[in-house]
């Protein structure tokens, strides 16, 4: 297993407890994992690969982009928001995040610093401003529902509702 995926996994699972709870919050029947970093398991809940062609269920469900930011092209990014929009009621974001505080700095310096040796050198990440402009860029298609931040500061948790607009 790469180094990179070994980095991010590792920051995937500091976060699994906050995804369980919020999996529990929005009482999602089925948890859509959209990677890149994949979800081994999340307490029990039904895990599917998001990616993968299905039908839209009645069934409430949650998605979950792990990293997405920080590992893909906005073009990649794009497509899989595309994918994430049509296919649940509620979606979870997890990235990096950019330092808004003193208080977040240290975490937020060596959080980064890893994403920058470990991720995709043209990932999303930079050319979005991080997970906050991603949502500030999405406002039309993702209603912020609450945010969690992680590991001092240096992850941010973010729970979306994926609107629809009639017509």
């Amino acid at each position: 297993m790469p180094a990179n995926t070994l980095v991010f996994r590792a920051l995937l699972r500091a976060a699994l407890p906050s995804l369980a709870d919020i999996a529990r919050q929005t009482q999602a029947a089925t948890v859509l994992d959209f990677g890149p970093v994949r979800l081994s398991s999340l307490g029990g809940l039904d895990l599917k690969d998001g990616l993968t062609p299905s039908t839209r269920t009645s069934a409430p469900s949650l998605a979950v982009c792990a990293f997405g930011l920080s590992l893909l092209s906005e073009r990649e990014l794009s497509s899989r928001l595309d994918a994430l929009h049509a296919a649940a009621d509620h979606a979870v974001f997890l990235d990096i995040k950019v330092a808004e505080r003193n208080l977040e700095l240290p975490s937020s310096l060596l959080l980064n610093g890893m994403r920058r040796f470990c991720g995709k050198k043209s990932s999303a990440f930079r050319h979005l401003h991080g997970l906050e402009g991603l949502l500030w860029r999405e406002a039309e298609r993702f209603q912020t529902l609450e945010r969690r931040t992680l590991l001092g500061g240096g992850l941010l948790c973010v729970l979306v509702k994926c609107l629809r607009h009639e017509g």
